[in-house]
């Protein structure tokens, strides 16, 4: 089977630079099933556990989970939908909206970033970012080489191949502009632009980075929920906009391990995958929604 590919935008990226390379068999896979519109909001969270690896969906009330798949290497979500790399990591599966209902969508890829329609992949030898167009195996090359993909309501971002800058794509690429040091070790995309766990923020509307705190974040999420971030050593989650905990002191005593935002709600994972609790938003609190151990929790549909 070759890959399926519609006319290539002419490239933009003028730092991701280098002729564009043919992939092969990158972004390859079988059909399952036709696909389907693009996913709800994101109103509850997805976890992968420990033991086995497969997929869980929180029903959104109590400690009331459903199996929705096997087992999985990683899982991405976004406005997009919601989507999961096999376990070898030879392809990527698209979530068709009830349990065990997921189709073939592409092969291979060093990491993939969902936006609010579609997903992004990076190839495995991170020298092309291709966009999926909607049907099975049909995915357009959009750039080149870079280092990472990071994907949300306002668009598609990336970083580099030396990781010092930051590039936006929305029909073509812009320039965010030089981040003020340090390089940031991860970014979250909100409806407005993007977070740098630096410390930095980006916003589309004002076209360059301010500082927005002076605390070094050890990773940030953003969601419809808000955006919040998680400070090596420090036993809580932190509201970006205001630099103040939320929830208090994280169950068990241990650091956040994982962190989901929603469209409604903030949830973490605490110490090395010990359950799950939720924000519970009246009384401030957090509320054990789960006792299994996790291994990652993203928001879903």
């Amino acid at each position: 089977m070759t890959l399926n590919v519609r006319s290539r935008p002419k490239p933009r990226w003028a730092r991701f630079a280098g002729a564009i390379a043919a992939l092969g068999s990158v972004l390859l896979g079988t059909v399952a099933l036709p696909a389907e519109p693009a996913a709800a909001a994101a109103t509850t969270i997805c976890a992968i556990l420990n033991a086995d690896s497969n997929v869980w969906r929180y029903d959104g009330s109590g400690a009331s989970w459903t199996r929705i798949a096997g087992a999985v290497r990683n899982l991405y979500s976004g406005g997009g939908g919601l989507f999961a790399s096999a376990p070898d990591g030879s392809s990527i599966m698209h979530y068709l909206g009830s349990p065990f209902r997921w189709e073939s969508i592409g092969g291979p890829g060093a990491t993939w970033a969902v936006t609010g329609d579609t997903i992004y992949g990076l190839s495995p030898d991170s020298k092309g970012v291709w966009r999926w167009n909607g049907t099975p195996h049909n995915w357009t090359q959009v750039g080149g080489a870079a280092n990472r993909l990071y994907g949300g309501s306002s668009g598609l971002y990336a970083t580099t191949p030396d990781n010092l800058e930051v590039w936006r794509y929305q029909g073509a690429w812009q320039f965010t502009g030089k981040e003020p040091s340090p390089v940031a070790s991860n970014y979250a995309v909100d409806g407005l632009g993007i977070w740098s766990s630096s410390g930095y923020r980006w916003k589309a509307a004002v076209g360059s980075w301010t500082l927005f705190s002076t605390a070094a974040y050890d990773r940030v999420y953003s969601g419809g929920f808000g955006s919040f971030g998680v400070i090596a050593g420090r036993l809580a989650v932190f509201d970006l906009n205001t630099g103040s905990p939320v929830g208090g002191r994280v169950p068990s005593g241990e650091r956040p391990w994982d962190v989901a935002v929603t469209d409604e709600g903030l949830y973490i994972v605490p110490g090395a995958g010990g359950g799950v609790y939720k924000l519970d938003v009246p009384s401030g609190s957090w509320v054990k929604i789960a006792s299994f151990e996790v291994f990652h929790i993203v928001a879903c549909p």
